[in-house]
């Protein structure tokens, strides 16, 4: 369990991944429960794309804790050295002898070995002037670039989009699939924010108050994505990640509207 929230992000499977890349668990057989901060202590909210590295980096350290206790009781119970035991997904080498996971974990739940851990992670700390507003403001920034092309009607001013090329470094991709389909979903919504999407309002009221006049994308409106992903590792974030949630909307609005200008030769 983590501090942070499943809002259909990926973040389970981020930790998953992260967790059972330290402890050697096959993937299918880790499972993440939702928060409940009665039992784990709210990390804050799941904004800012920031619970892959929060969130993931508390994961990590209480899977290493967790790691440290059994790559500890196996030395000595088969006394052999840390280097000696060869760590796979789902199963543990040891003197040429290979043990599953579950194997691994019945010898160190019948030995009274401690399986249970609590990780804790605390951002660095940073220097910014409120009053001001300079220096750091967050821990890491995405940095993003996205070329659009588009299609315009001159006489009626429809905007098609056709193609978005977008790039995204993003520290190390836990979940590389996860990524592409944040990197899709986010230039998708934004597409929608730039041509599609207009809150209209009557004498004070909101009239586009239905999905029948307030127009979203539909699978139909999707364009060609082609996404690329920039692996610049972060130091602070789990493996190197930073994170890929509202990055992969931002690019998209201001691109397609350059696209539309340079379209029509208006500025």
């Amino acid at each position: 369990m983590f501090g942070g929230t499943e809002i259909g992000q990926g973040a389970k499977t981020a930790v998953s991944m992260i967790v059972s890349e330290i402890l050697g668990q096959k993937l299918d057989k880790i499972n993440v429960l939702q928060t409940d901060t009665f039992i784990v202590q709210d990390s804050g909210p799941t904004v800012a794309s920031r619970t892959t590295v929060f969130s993931g980096n508390a994961a990590k350290d209480a899977a290493e804790k967790i790691k440290r206790n059994i790559i500890g009781f196996l030395c000595n119970k088969f006394n052999v050295s840390e280097n000696e035991i060869k760590i796979e997904l789902g199963k543990y080498t040891i003197k040429g002898k290979e043990y599953s996971f579950e194997e691994i974990a019945k010898m160190c739940n019948d030995a009274n070995v401690k399986l249970n851990e609590s990780g804790w992670f605390k951002s660095p700390k940073l220097n910014f002037d409120m009053e001001n507003g300079v220096g750091e403001a967050y821990v890491t920034y995405t940095y993003s670039t996205q070329l659009s092309l588009v299609e315009v009607d001159m006489m009626t001013g429809k905007v098609d989009v056709k193609k978005m090329w977008i790039s995204h470094d993003i520290g190390k991709a836990i979940n590389y699939d996860g990524v592409i389909g944040q990197i899709q979903g986010g230039a998708v919504q934004g597409m929608g924010h730039a041509i599609m999407e207009e809150i209209k309002q009557k004498d004070g009221k909101i009239i586009t108050d239905n999905f029948n006049n307030y127009i979203i994308p539909t699978i139909k409106d999707i364009p060609e994505i082609i996404p690329d992903v920039v692996e610049e590792e972060f130091p602070h974030g789990p493996f190197g990640a930073k994170g890929i949630g509202e990055p992969s909307l931002m690019s998209a609005p201001p691109s397609i509207a350059n696209a539309v200008s340079n379209a029509i030769k208006r500025e």
